[in-house]
């Protein structure tokens, strides 16, 4: 039932209870108090109808560490569905500066860490008690070293990834002549032979490998040398079983098209056009 002015319970404006770095409590801007208590005494409708204001000059809107008070307080008092419009209009207002923030990042990897940046603000939103308090007072900043940390978690992946790329058995020579003729076949195709040889020199096979692989990007490269190299599977039954869907913690469909797009990238560097 929506709420009426005669139905509204009376709120009290939640003090924050987290310190900084000298000791004192967190204090909320004047202004965004002001916004909490104009908000708390209104219908629901009304509510919502102030957190849709875009212009940061007119009457009437609130600010993002208001919205996050209001969220959280409306989740409180089970009112779910304002508490996720809410939510969803705050969302749109990150969108800017989260893309920002993780640009940098392939597709997938990106939409990965927006995810996890998703994540860590919805827990601190709808944490305990002084989990959502820097929010309510900087939520830009806090939002920053939201997905400054996600990105450089990211990141740090990608550049492992790569490492773990320049250190696989592919350069080592330890694998059997089978796997290295199906690598071969899959990688850079028959066409490649130097005329009137059976197979490459270690050093030609490996600058051509290496060629090869710098067409691919991360993570698909990686991805590639674990499931045709390494034997990867790409789901398993077993639950001990490491898949390339649970190192990468995707689906396994988006597997399978980064595995597809990659045999599609060889194809084009190898000009192979022929089906």
């Amino acid at each position: 039932m929506p709420e009426t002015p005669s139905t509204l319970p009376q709120r009290i404006l939640e003090p924050l209870t987290r310190r900084n770095l000298n000791g004192d409590v967190y204090k909320r801007e004047s202004v965004v108090e002001s916004q909490i208590i104009s908000s708390i005494g209104l219908p629901d409708e009304g509510v919502i109808a102030r957190a849709k204001i875009s212009d940061k000059e007119a009457v009437g809107f609130l600010q993002e560490e208001t919205l996050v008070y209001l969220i959280r307080e409306s989740a409180q008092n089970q009112r779910q569905l304002v508490a996720d419009i809410l939510l969803e209009i705050l969302l749109v207002r990150c969108q800017r500066q989260v893309d920002y923030r993780i640009r940098s990042l392939d597709s997938d990897l990106a939409n990965e860490a927006y995810a996890e940046i998703m994540r860590k603000l919805f827990e601190k939103i709808f944490g305990a008690e002084g989990q959502s308090d820097y929010l309510q007072v900087r939520f830009w900043n806090a939002l920053d070293r939201i997905a400054i940390d996600v990105f450089r978690q990211c990141n740090h992946r990608r550049e492992q990834d790569e490492a773990n790329l320049l250190s696989s058995p592919y350069t080592a020579g330890e694998e059997t002549e089978e796997v290295k003729d199906e690598w071969e076949q899959i990688l850079i195709g028959s066409e490649h032979l130097i005329p009137g040889e059976s197979r490459w020199s270690s050093v030609e096979r490996k600058a051509l490998i290496e060629d090869a692989l710098q067409v691919l990007g991360e993570p698909t490269r990686t991805a590639f040398i674990l499931h045709y190299l390494e034997g990867w599977q790409i789901e398993s039954k077993d639950p001990d079983e490491m898949t390339l869907s649970k190192y990468y913690q995707v689906t396994p469909k988006t597997i399978g098209n980064w595995l597809r797009k990659a045999k599609s990238d060889l194809k084009i560097w190898r000009g192979d056009h022929n089906e």
